[in-house]
């Protein structure tokens, strides 16, 4: 999957054998009800890029915790995202996906933290879209290193998947998710924020009538 270097329009600095962290916790988003993959476009280009750090000596361990969020009749999308790790070669005991599956980064932060300490991680990371990390390190209590999945996928994915990356981020839904973002950070300085942030993010679930409001954005994010 490693493109040349003379086809990456940014270079990703090499890995030296003492950078790896522990563990990264890789943040997947949205699934797909028509993509075969089982994920979305967002959640596909952060699986390769999570392959790409693991190859490549950035990290140890991958974890991930988003399940069901449309429903059980639904893909689990981090039980996708590990088929697909697994097929592109990495190790089943390095991906970490517990069946209490996380609805919004705040359970996803908590379930982390929550593996560290029991497995004794010392050296932590978030893998995510710039965006997102407009609120990630919040939701931390110490900092922790942060990889761009738009940076990962630039210097070491495929013609492909930049293009991918290149029509998600000039895509309209991409506006809409830099204000779901602000959104959540103003939450985060409020009383009862996270309950608030857990509540909004229960509203992806499908319901027997038609689709989510999520649903139309399906393909993009």
């Amino acid at each position: 999957m490693i493109t040349p270097e003379s086809e990456r329009p940014y270079l990703f600095p090499e890995a030296e054998p003492n950078q790896a962290v522990d563990a990264t916790l890789v943040h997947l988003y949205l699934p797909s009800a028509t993509n075969e993959t089982g994920l979305s476009r967002r959640s596909y280009l952060v699986t390769c890029a999570a392959y790409y750090l693991y190859d490549q000596g950035y990290t140890q361990n991958l974890f991930m915790c988003v399940g069901d969020v449309w429903g059980p009749e639904y893909p689990d999308i981090s039980s996708c995202a590990q088929k697909l790790l697994i097929n592109w070669g990495v190790p089943l005991e390095s991906i970490f996906a517990p069946t209490s599956g996380a609805r919004s980064t705040v359970d996803e932060v908590d379930l982390f933290l929550t593996a560290a300490a029991d497995r004794n991680w010392r050296s932590l990371a978030s893998l995510a879209f710039g965006t997102h990390f407009i609120t990630i390190p919040s939701l931390y209590s110490s900092p922790v290193k942060t990889f761009s999945v738009e940076q990962v996928i630039l210097s070491l994915g495929t013609p492909k998947e930049c293009e991918l990356m290149a029509n998600l981020l000039y895509s309209k839904h991409e506006s809409f998710y830099l204000a779901y973002e602000i959104t959540k950070l103003i939450l985060d300085h409020l009383p009862l924020g996270k309950q608030v942030q857990r509540l909004l993010s229960s509203q992806r679930r499908k319901r027997p009538q038609g689709p989510s409001l999520w649903r139309s954005s399906d393909k993009d994010f």
